[in-house]
Parts: C-alpha cells; structure tokens; sequence
C-alpha cells in the first residue's frame, strides 16, 4: 500500500470509528483440526519464561505458573512438555495438519529460547527435551513467508485491516482489537489507554501498577523469607502471573476471532498449506537440526524465497483488492486478449496477444506468466508498444490450450508472473562438491594466467564443436 493511501485509510477509520479491511483474501487458510493456543510471561533481563497459558482455543485454557524460572530444576514444565507432546505426536500422524496461535512474534521468540535451552539438555527429561524440539521446530517455520503452522494474531490484524492508529501504536494489540469492538464510542482514548499495559509477553511496570518489581520482590522472600514469608509471596507471584498470563491468552482469543469474522475467501491457499505441511511433518519426525552448513543455509534462503513468490502469486490470485495495487505498480498486466493464434484448436502452438493501457509494466521477455483464475499458462515472447498508449504483449501458451474461456479475443485477462518453486539440492550439492570456495571461502581461487592462444575465438569454438 502506497504512502498517501495508507494515510488516506487510517483517517477513514479514524472518522468511521472502526478497522477497515485493506484485503479481498485471506493469507491463512482456515484452521485445521489440531490448534492450540499459547501465550508466555518471561522475565525481560534473563529471557526465562516465567508463566505459561496453553490449550484448546475452545476451552479454558491450563495455566502453569513458575515460581522460579531460573532454577535449574524444571520439573514445572513437564505438564506443558506433555501436552505439547501429545499435541505434536497428532499433528505427526495427520501429516502436519496443526496450527499453534500465539498473540504476536514476541511469544514465538519465547518459544525459540525456551527449545533452545531444553531441546539438547542431558539433565531435563525426554519429555521437556521433546518440547524444546517442538518450539524450537514451530519458531522455525514461522520463519517461512507461505507458513501456515503459526498464526501470529497481531500480524494478521495488521497485515489485513487498518485502523485509526498510526503504525507504532498498532504495534500493541490490545489497542489494535479496540477497533473491532462497535460497542466502544471514543476509539482513540480506549486504545491510548490499552497501550499503557504492555501486551508483548512481559509483566507492566508502573508506578501505580509496579507487577515487574513486585515479582522480584516475591522471588525474593521466596528464597530467603521465613516460612510464612514464602507462602505469602508465592500466592501474591501466583496472582500477579495469572493475572498477566490470561490477559496475553484473552487478547489472542480475541485476536483470532476478530481475524475469523473478517470472513475473508481463503481460497488459492492449498499448496501453501501443503509445503508447510511437509516441513513440519518432516521435522516432527526426524527432529529439529539447525542449518549450519553454508550451502544448506544457501538452500533454505532459497526455500524462503520461493515461498514468498508462491505466497505472493495466491495473494495475487485470489485477492481482488491486493491485486488492483499490483497493477498500479506493474507487477500485475491488467488488459485483453485481441488476437490468437492458434491453427489447431485445443493444440499447440497457441500464442495470444494482450494488450494494455498501465503506464508500469515490470514483466519481461522471457517470463512465465499465469492468467489469474485459470489454469493458462505461458511465456512472453515479444513486448511492444501501441500507438494509442500502453504496449502489447506476445504470449506463447504452454498450458491451457483448451481454457477458451481465456483464449477468445476480447476477452480481460490479469497477466501475473508465475512463482519459481523448484528447490535446486542437486545443483548446490554439485556446486559444493566441484567448487566449495564459493560456499566455504571469502573470495575467488586465484587463477594462474596462462599464454593467449593463437587461434580466434571462432577456431576454438569450432575445434571444440562436436563432430
């Protein structure tokens, strides 16, 4: 979204008192049958997590509450490392089919440390050694642009719907769910006013509502108090941690039901689901390995990439809305078929030609391209100007000879770059093997200069020409 209609929407909803969708499609399909919920508490100087709400988002949820996160005796966790187990040992069997909600990336950051800790301690049990697996797997893939494993709730909101606040303050999503709440009048003053309790995983510290300090205060008395010392600070700690912990789950509850009643298409989803589905399965299954090996990390860059390309065409695909903005920018041709060509009907060849009146145009000759609701396929082979205004493009079908629908003169037609998908392994494999400087060394081998040949550049092409 350009500048002047990002400001030009946030006042609309500022005026209408309400968020405004700025998507005519979901990005996440709908949730499958295994989803939990989880939301954390942690201690801001030591990144420990000191509380813990997890379950089904249909029931209440089960809190775990840690009197002292950075002992070395972990025993607390185990009733979380079981559920999380049983959970993923499902999700294992349904072939990846699971989805984990938290309230925003602030949780899955939590999650990766808490995986990082345990996922190899040799003191903590099988079970917590298993969870650390599992958080450490989910952080990873929601690394990925086409996951669709974990729902971050505050990024969901933000990346669909636009509300009166300015960007930072949309970072709280307390305020954020304020403006899906009709029954709120002064929208502004709620959401300043939810802004004052932290909604990013960490106690508030307030001079009127000091919880932080007063948990400290807690840890202490717990450790060194007497006996009746203890057993008031742990019940005040108990209280200010459940406290915190529900609120965090109440707000992703919320969040995710707000996303829901957008009631946005989520179709053109399916091979998004089925590439995350993949990795986790694989994951859950062989266990979670950090990339370490350049090339390896050279291919889930790659990975990465063409996920954002496929999340990228489906956004395109089935979503009216983003795709008019791509016009505007060129990645999108919005124009008409006016002539095609091709001799035998339902055959190849087959080329079309379209035409379009956008000022920007960003395909090339040479780039597949998709027509957006069909299975037509084809590359540019020839891009021209019209006298008119605008240029023409020559399209050489390669799918969807038969698509006649697509294929008629004066048909409209969106011409979107396809996605490149296909992971080179075998290609960067070779490339290790042949030539590691360029994945292990920080510069070219030196080569040593050799005489010029004699012969011209014509001689030795064809000496080398096969017979």
């Amino acid at each position: 979204m350009s500048g002047i209609v990002d400001v030009l929407t946030r006042i609309t909803a500022r005026s209408e008192g309400r968020a405004i969708p700025i998507r005519g499609g979901s990005s996440f399909a709908p949730d499958p049958e295994e989803v939990i919920g989880i939301a954390t508490i942690k201690i801001v100087t030591e990144e420990q997590i000191q509380a813990i709400a997890y379950g089904r988002l249909d029931n209440e949820p089960t809190l775990l509450v840690r009197m002292n996160p950075i002992s070395r005796d972990i025993t607390d966790l185990a009733p979380f490392a079981d559920f999380v187990g049983e959970w993923a040992t499902r999700v294992e069997h349904n072939r990846g089919f699971g989805r984990i909600w938290v309230p925003h990336r602030d949780t899955i950051d939590a999650l990766d440390i808490l995986g990082h800790r345990y996922m190899r301690n040799e003191n903590a049990p099988e079970s917590v050694r298993r969870m650390g697996q599992i958080c450490r797997i989910a952080a990873h893939e929601a690394k990925f642009p086409d996951q669709q494993f974990v729902a971050d709730a505050r990024a969901l909101l933000t990346t669909h719907t636009t509300t009166g606040l300015c960007p930072a303050e949309e970072g709280h999503l307390g305020a954020l769910l304020v403006w899906f709440d009709p029954s709120i009048k002064d929208k502004l003053q709620a959401s300043r006013a939810e802004i004052r309790t932290p909604a990013s995983g960490v106690l508030i510290n307030a001079p009127d509502q000091p919880d932080d300090e007063a948990a400290e205060r807690c840890r202490h008395a717990i450790k060194n108090g007497s006996v009746v010392e203890r057993e008031s600070a742990e019940e005040e700690l108990t209280e200010i941690l459940t406290r915190a912990v529900t609120r965090e789950w109440e707000l992703m509850v919320a969040a995710r039901q707000a996303f829901i009643s957008l009631a946005l298409p989520t179709s053109g989803l399916a091979d998004l689901v089925k590439r995350s589905n993949v990795r986790v399965a694989r994951s859950l299954e062989n266990g979670f390995f950090e990339t370490r090996a350049p090339e390896r990390i050279a291919l889930e860059l790659e990975d990465m990439n063409a996920g954002d390309a496929l999340a990228e065409v489906a956004t395109l695909e089935t979503d009216p809305l983003y795709r008019v903005q791509a016009i505007h920018e060129g990645r999108v041709i919005g124009g008409t078929v006016k002539g095609v060509d091709q001799p035998t009907a339902g055959r190849r060849p087959c080329h079309i030609t379209v035409t379009s009146d956008q000022e920007v145009m960003r395909l090339r000759a040479g780039d597949k391209i998709q027509c957006a609701g069909s299975n037509v396929t084809g590359v540019v082979r020839a891009i021209g100007h019209v006298e008119t205004g605008g240029f023409s493009l020559d399209v050489e079908i390669s799918n969807g000879f038969r698509s006649y629908n697509i294929l008629s003169i004066g048909t409209p037609v969106f011409l979107i770059k396809s996605a490149y998908a296909n992971i080179r392994t075998r290609i960067f494999n070779e490339v290790r093997d042949r030539e590691p400087w360029t994945f292990y060394a920080d510069r070219a081998p030196a080569v040593p200069s050799t005489a010029p040949s004699p012969a011209s550049p014509l001689e030795i092409a064809a000496g080398r020409r096969r017979a």
